[in-house]
């Protein structure tokens, strides 16, 4: 027997889960500037994961005790916590973010460089991993979200160094049939098909329970002006994912893209007034193979996505068991994030 739903009770089972799962309960940020650094908006929220080595370089144990309270202060004020991480080297760690609103990420960032030695070492061995907040979304939005991650996925490969192109933890969708599994991931149950490693990774969605898309392309660095520019690229996916448009709207315009004009067009609708400092990583052959494979994989008899019109088409396929739906929800019974959850609409 098929399993008959839409997307609207799919969207309530979603923000059911969501607002049960376990929260943090997380210290306020008085000492926020009011001028917004990076310039992103403070509707979204990000976890930020900073891989550093050489953090504790050789020092004098009065020194060491001074820098290790500083370290301490970046968690207690309700900034960074430190984490050791066996695949960094020269007593390397890893400085993962309470989650910071938009207008917190440049300040947060500032404030953890501020505090890190001068010979702590961001090098090419390691890496900055974003992750947004997905849980007072709805899965519309989503989708969109993901759709327009990997249809610029060969723009945000040229932002960050050649060396990250072809590495192991952060492969690019557009490298596999990844696509069908990162657009489809909430309907077909492939989650264990998703590879943690993959550059858009969408596994602490379910699997890790975050409620969370996770980027893992950009190399390790302490420059204010490479982040904000990679982050300002982040940001206006996930603003532009929550306008009105539908996903089916979003997915026909995107396969319509065939001229540099008409891309470049979409990207400034997109990225608004961050388009004029990254339109030149943007190169129309890479875009136009990503949309040819994006069109390939979803509009085929077997690979036809449901978006926003889930409805009929859960209605008409067999293969979506009611188990499928069960399976995803179940992973959605815990997050660190704690941000409020707005209701879906309808």
């Amino acid at each position: 027997m098929g399993f008959e739903a839409d997307e609207v009770s799919l969207n309530r089972k979603w923000h059911e889960m969501m607002s049960t799962s376990q929260n943090v309960t997380l210290p306020t940020h008085p000492d926020v500037p009011d001028t917004n650094l990076f310039g992103l908006n403070p509707a979204n929220t990000f976890g930020i994961e900073v891989e550093v080595e050489n953090v504790f370089p050789s020092m004098s144990e009065e020194k060491l005790a001074s820098y290790c309270a500083s370290l301490e202060s970046l968690s207690v004020d309700g900034w960074w916590r430190t984490d050791e991480d066996g695949s960094l080297r020269n007593s390397g760690r890893e400085f993962i973010s309470y989650p910071l609103k938009g207008n917190e990420v440049g300040y947060g960032f500032q404030r953890l460089f501020s505090v890190l030695h001068p010979k702590a070492d961001f090098n090419l061995r390691a890496g900055i991993h974003v992750h947004v907040n997905c849980r007072d979304m709805r899965l519309g939005q989503i989708s969109k979200a993901i759709l327009l991650a990997v249809v610029f996925e060969s723009m945000m490969f040229r932002m960050t160094d050649p060396s990250r192109h072809n590495n192991i933890f952060c492969v690019p969708v557009t490298a596999s049939d990844g696509i069908w599994d990162m657009l489809n991931w909430f309907a077909t149950n492939k989650g264990p098909a998703v590879q943690k490693y993959s550059a858009l990774n969408v596994v602490p969605l379910t699997e890790r329970s975050f409620g969370t898309v996770e980027f893992r392309h950009l190399e390790t660095t302490n420059d204010m002006q490479k982040l904000q520019r990679w982050l300002q690229v982040i940001d206006s996916i996930w603003t532009y994912a929550r306008n009105p448009i539908t996903f089916t709207d979003l997915l026909s315009r995107v396969s319509a893209l065939t001229t540099s004009s008409m891309i470049f067009n979409f990207g400034e609708d997109v990225f608004a007034d961050v388009w004029s400092s990254v339109k030149s990583y943007a190169d129309r052959h890479e875009i136009n193979h990503t949309i040819a494979k994006v069109k390939q994989i979803v509009y085929t008899d077997s690979n036809v996505f449901c978006g926003d019109d889930m409805a009929s088409w859960l209605s008409s396929h067999a293969k979506f068991q009611q188990h499928n739906i069960s399976c995803l929800f179940q992973h959605l019974s815990k997050t660190s994030l704690d941000t409020p959850v707005e209701n879906p609409e309808d």
